[in-house]
């Protein structure tokens, strides 16, 4: 017979698990949020500097064409990224 007004020990360490199970749940899918955040900031980067980069690299080709300035090869500079910020660019 149980007696009243006490709670078995079984009923403390499972809240315990349960409580410890949440957190790590919610830490893991913030930080997956977070890296799918960063990952898509990275790649947007990534491909507005091709995109400038190239069309650089075709504008600098009438310049390497002529014999003023010829093998010069630092036509584009890329843009600081910014993770933290949409699209990647300051």
């Amino acid at each position: 017979m149980k007696k009243q007004g006490s709670y078995p020990m079984n009923h403390f360490i499972k809240s315990k698990t349960r409580a410890q199970a949440s957190i790590e749940f919610s830490l893991g899918l913030v930080t997956a949020v977070l890296f799918l955040f960063l990952t898509c900031n990275l790649f947007v980067w990534y491909g507005r500097t091709v995109v400038q980069r190239q069309i650089a690299y075709e504008n600098s080709r009438t310049k390497a064409a002529s014999n003023t300035n010829p093998g010069q090869l630092d036509f584009y500079t890329p843009k600081k990224m910014n993770l933290f910020k949409s699209g990647g660019i300051d």
